[in-house]
């Protein structure tokens, strides 16, 4: 695929320091500076599941993110959305042809069909997630950024990884088994997981592909380069940690068969995902490390108990409580996809690609946590999985990762996160989550 890009306007929001100050717009900016002194020495990647910015972020709105707290159903009623907590039990529909459902041909109003109901009209309330809302508030927030696919958690990983989920068979479903990985799997009983082929892009809206009479297949053993090789090639260390419990689709090392059958899947990998406040404490970061939580501290609805946030807050805190790793570590917060959860903002298409059947799905919610962030940034331009890969690639000095779809940069963007970063202005102390 192409590097494809879609920007929209960037803004940076100041916190108010008073409960009755006004929200005030501001122009600052981070940028682009090749070979910075300031880049970090180390990324952290922390993946939680299955989210919308209106679903999660509801206490972002006052200070000027596009946060919506009422949803259209397929009657053009306005619903409003109701409040509940972390862990209610459930767990919406969320592959691609749910996607299709809710998007209703572009009226973005099929959310009470696919669920039979008004399920997806909700919200988190605010006392739990009060590690996230911090995280927001004090450091920055990307409130546009989109889930690159439109569907579940395998195909989600993938592009986290690689920016890409295969092509001409971009995958839509999650592995069929949550036993063993996704190389494990294939070699192991041949198992293949449902595709969309996106080979023609002239027959129709999304999902057309997918229905058809013959599903496509494809291995669930994925050969697509990701950041993962890029840092290998260039002498950069990282880390995968997760949970010996997951669910297989989120093992990604153990998707990828260039891990999976080389000594990188023993060594690379860590488990249990609670190794990585091990590895802080000894001051012993990898320059990338990826973090996937247990079930129950994923966010995902219907497995997690509701003590994500407060996961996502000891591995935050024990970064900042060490003033070696703070001043050379970038911490971003992303959820996978949407869950099904309601978000007002209409998916849009890559350009020249309306009937893209597996690209740019509902918002996910993006938090950038360092010493370099400008101090209570709300971006407002549109950015997908890849602005992660970008930042990655950036940071650590790797070139670009061929072969990707990416939003970054169209008309003159900033790519990556940069703005809402200014690699150089003084670093600022922590300020606990």
């Amino acid at each position: 695929m192409k590097r494809i890009a879609l920007a929209l306007v960037c803004a940076a929001a100041l916190w108010p320091a008073a409960a009755n100050a006004q929200f005030v717009p501001v122009n600052t900016a981070g940028g682009t500076f090749p070979g910075s002194p300031n880049y970090p020495t180390h990324v952290i990647v922390m993946i939680q599941e299955n989210r919308t910015p209106d679903n999660l972020f509801q206490t972002m709105a006052p200070f000027g993110a596009d946060i919506q707290n009422f949803g259209i159903n397929s009657s053009n009623a306005v619903v409003p959305l109701v409040s509940g907590p972390l862990n209610a039990p459930g767990d919406l529909g969320h592959a691609h042809n749910d996607f299709v459902v809710d998007y209703n041909g572009g009226l973005n109003n099929g959310w009470d069909i696919d669920n039979a109901g008004n399920g997806a009209y909700n919200f988190v309330q605010a006392s739990d997630v009060v590690p996230y809302t911090n995280a927001a508030h004090t450091y920055s927030f990307f409130d546009e950024t989109t889930q690159t696919g439109q569907s579940p958690s395998f195909p989600a990983h993938l592009y986290l990884a690689a920016a890409s989920a295969g092509y001409p068979l971009s995958l839509q479903r999650n592995l069929p088994s949550i036993t063993g990985t996704g190389c494990q799997a294939a070699l192991t009983s041949g198992q293949t997981t449902q595709a969309i082929d996106e080979s023609n892009l002239n027959q129709g809206p999304f999902g057309t592909v997918l229905d058809s009479t013959v599903p496509l297949r494809a291995s669930s053993c994925a050969n697509i380069t990701t950041v993962f090789d890029l840092l290998n090639s260039h002498g950069k260390s990282w880390k995968y940690y997760r949970d010996a419990d997951d669910f297989a689709y989120w093992d990604i090392p153990g998707i990828f068969a260039q891990f999976y059958f080389s000594p990188y899947y023993l060594t690379n990998e860590s488990i249990p995902e609670t190794n990585i406040l091990t590895d802080i404490a000894a001051g012993n970061l990898a320059n990338v490390s990826y973090v996937i939580p247990s079930k129950e501290n994923s966010d995902h609805p219907g497995v997690d108990t509701g003590s994500g946030p407060a996961w996502v807050q000891s591995v935050v805190n024990a970064v900042g409580a060490s003033p070696q790793l703070w001043y050379n570590t970038t911490i971003l917060i992303v959820w996978d996809d949407w869950g099904g959860e309601y978000d007002h903002v209409k998916p849009q298409p890559p350009q020249g690609r309306a009937n893209d059947p597996g690209q740019f799905g509902y918002r996910v919610p993006l938090i950038a946590i360092s010493p370099y962030v400008i101090p209570h940034c709300i971006s407002h331009k549109r950015r997908d999985y890849s602005a992660i890969i970008t930042f990655i690639e950036t940071t650590q000095g790797l070139g670009q990762l061929g072969g990707t779809l990416q939003m970054d940069g169209y008309n003159g963007g900033p790519p990556g996160l940069d703005d809402c970063f200014n690699w150089t202005g003084a670093p600022r102390p922590f300020t606990s989550i």
